[in-house]
């Protein structure tokens, strides 16, 4: 664990600010997929509910 700490923990600004850019871009894309698959599955329902008040 000692020697992980240097390389996970750099006192260099831009990579701290580069791996929270990465992580806070990954938590994004995580939570607009899970909209968006929401969302589809609410349209598919929908879709086929209409389809079948139509018939």
């Amino acid at each position: 664990m000692n020697f992980l700490i240097p390389q996970m923990m750099p006192m260099n600004w831009m990579n701290l600010y580069f791996y929270t850019l990465i992580i806070i871009f990954f938590i994004i894309m995580m939570i607009y997929f899970m909209k968006y698959y929401k969302m589809n599955k609410f349209n598919y329902k929908m879709k086929m509910k209409f389809l079948l008040f139509k018939w």
